[in-house]
C-alpha cells in the first residue's frame, strides 16, 4: 500500500512540477521579447541621433564655407575644417549602428556616399578657389549648386529618419505589448502556481487518510472475531492475534508517518521551487528595465539590485557593488557639481520618508545621469527601505548642446546677409548709380536675402534636433 501511495504522489509531485515549469517558462519567454524590444528601440534612438549629428554636421559645412566666400574672413574656416575632420569618425559611428538593418544600411551608404561626394567634389573645391580667387568662388556659390547638394542630403536624411522612426514606433508597440503580456501571465502563474499547490495538499490528505481508515476498520473486525472464540485455546491465539495485530498496526502508523514526512517534503520542495521561480521572475523583470533600479534598507544596504545598476555601480562609478548608500557619495569627487550631490544626500540622511529628484555629470568621462529615489513601506504602512532609480541621459544633453550651437551659429550667421542686405539697399537709395551698377546691386541684394531665406531654414530645424 505504501509503495503504491509512494508511486502516486511522485506522478502527483511531477505533473505539478512540470505545470509551474511551463506557466513560468512562458513568463520567461515573454521578459525575454520585452529585453529584445527593448534594445531594438534603444537602437532607433541612436540612430536618430546620429542622423541629426550627420544632417548638422552638413549643415555647418554649407553655412561655414558661404560665410568664408563672403566674407573672406579665416575664423569662419574653423568650423568647416573641425567637420571635415569629424566627418570619417560620425560616418563610422552611423553605419556601426544600422548594420543590421538591410534597408537602413542601404540608406546610409547613400547618404554617406552623398556627403563624401559634396566634401570631395564641392566643398574642399569651393574653400580652395575662395583663397585664390574670391570672385571666381563667388560664381560658384551664385550657381545654387552646394544648396542643391544638402537639400538632396537633407530629403535622404528625413527619409532614414522617418523610417527610423517608424520602426521605433513598431518596436515600442511590441515593447508594451510583451510588457502587459508578463505582467498578466505572472498574475495568471501565481494564482495557478498556489491553485495547483492547493490541489497537490487535498491530494495528499486523501491519499493518506483513506488508508488510515480501512487500517482502523480491520482493527475493529479483528477485535470482534476475537471475541467470539472461547477457552484456553482461544485465549492464547486472540493473546497472539491481539500482539500480532498491534505489531501491524504500528509498522502500518510507522509506514503511514513515513508516507506523511514524504510527502511534506514534496510539498515543501514544491513551495521551494515556485518561490525560486517567483524570484527568477522578478529578477528578469527588474533586468529587462533600462534604468538602473537598487532596493536598500534603512541603513542603505542594498536589499535588490538589477544588473543595469550592478554595471553603472561598478564598471561607470567605480563604486564596489555591496557599498552603502552613504559610502555610494565617494563619487562626488568625480562630479561636476559635488554640492549638489551631496545635498540630496544630506536630505535623504536628515528625511528617511522624503522623496527626491536629481542629476549629476561625471566630469572625467561627460556621462550625465538622472537619479530619482523615493521611501519604501510594508503592507502595514512601515518604512523599510528607499528605493533608487538611475537612468542615464547623456544623450538628451548632447541634444540640448547641438540645438544651443545650432543656435548659435545661425544667429552669428543671420548678420553676414542681413547686413549686406541693408548696405546695397542703402546705396540703391541714397545715390544715383547707372543702370548696370544698380543691377549688379540688387543681383547682391538677392543673392543675401536667399542665404538669409536658408539660414532661417537652418533655424528652424531646431525641431529635427529635439526629435
Amino acid at each position: 500500500m505504501s509503495d503504491a501511495l509512494g508511486k502516486r504522489l511522485i506522478r502527483a509531485s511531477a505533473v505539478l512540477t512540470l505545470l509551474v515549469a511551463l506557466i513560468f517558462g512562458g513568463m520567461l519567454y515573454a521578459i525575454s521579447d520585452l529585453r529584445d524590444a527593448g534594445r531594438q528601440e534603444r537602437r532607433s534612438e541612436r540612430v536618430i541621433a546620429a542622423s541629426s549629428a550627420m544632417q548638422t554636421l552638413v549643415l555647418n559645412l554649407e553655412t561655414s564655407s558661404r560665410g568664408y566666400v563672403i566674407t573672406r574672413e579665416d575664423p569662419f574656416l574653423e568650423p568647416w575644417t573641425r567637420n571635415v575632420n569629424d566627418f570619417a569618425a560620425q560616418s563610422a559611428t552611423f553605419a556601426a549602428l544600422v548594420r543590421s538593418d538591410p534597408n537602413q544600411r542601404r540608406l546610409e551608404s547613400q547618404i554617406v556616399t552623398g556627403v563624401r561626394s559634396y566634401i570631395r567634389d564641392y566643398s574642399r573645391p569651393l574653400v580652395a578657389t575662395a583663397r585664390r580667387d574670391p570672385s571666381a568662388a563667388a560664381a560658384i556659390v551664385k550657381t545654387g549648386e552646394g544648396r542643391r547638394r544638402v537639400d538632396a542630403l537633407r530629403a535622404q536624411f528625413g527619409t532614414l529618419v522617418d523610417a527610423e522612426r517608424a520602426l521605433a514606433a513598431d518596436q515600442r508597440a511590441q515593447a508594451d505589448a510583451a510588457g502587459h503580456w508578463a505582467t498578466r501571465a505572472g498574475v495568471a502563474g501565481i494564482i495557478g502556481s498556489a491553485l495547483l499547490i492547493l490541489v497537490f495538499a487535498l491530494y495528499l490528505a486523501r491519499a493518506i487518510v483513506k488508508p488510515l481508515r480501512r487500517m482502523a476498520v480491520a482493527s475493529g473486525e479483528l477485535t470482534t472475531y476475537d471475541r467470539s472464540v472461547s477457552g484456553p485455546e482461544a485465549g492464547r491465539n486472540a493473546s497472539l492475534k491481539r500482539q500480532n495485530t498491534a505489531l501491524e498496526l504500528q509498522s502500518d502508523g510507522l509506514k503511514a508517518h513515513q508516507v506523511t514526512m514524504e510527502a511534506h517534503q514534496v510539498t515543501m520542495e514544491a513551495h521551494q521551487v515556485t518561490l525560486e521561480r517567483l524570484v527568477d521572475i522578478n529578477r528578469a523583470l527588474l533586468d529587462a528595465s533600462v534604468d538602473g533600479i537598487r532596493l536598500v534598507d534603512l541603513e542603505g544596504r542594498t536589499l535588490l539590485a538589477n544588473s543595469v545598476i550592478e554595471h553603472l555601480t561598478t564598471a561607470i562609478f567605480g563604486i564596489s557593488r555591496y557599498a552603502t548608500l552613504q559610502e555610494g557619495s565617494a563619487i562626488a569627487d568625480r562630479l561636476t557639481d559635488p554640492a549638489s550631490y551631496l545635498a540630496t544626500m544630506e536630505t535623504i540622511a536628515a528625511d528617511p520618508d522624503c522623496a527626491t529628484r536629481d542629476d549629476f555629470e561625471l566630469a572625467d568621462i561627460r556621462r550625465a545621469f538622472e537619479r530619482h529615489t523615493g521611501p519604501v513601506h510594508d503592507s502595514s504602512g512601515e518604512l523599510i527601505g528607499r528605493i533608487i532609480v538611475v537612468r542615464e541621459i547623456t544623450a538628451e544633453r548632447d541634444a540640448a548642446r547641438l540645438k544651443s550651437e545650432l543656435v548659435a551659429t545661425v544667429s552669428h550667421e543671420l548678420r553676414t546677409p542681413l547686413t549686406g542686405v541693408l548696405g546695397f539697399a542703402e546705396l540703391l537709395m541714397h545715390h544715383d548709380l547707372d543702370d548696370d551698377t544698380g543691377r549688379r546691386y540688387l543681383q547682391t541684394i538677392h543673392s543675401e536675402a536667399q542665404r538669409l531665406t536658408a539660414l532661417v531654414d537652418d533655424f528652424l530645424d531646431v525641431q529635427k534636433i529635439e526629435a
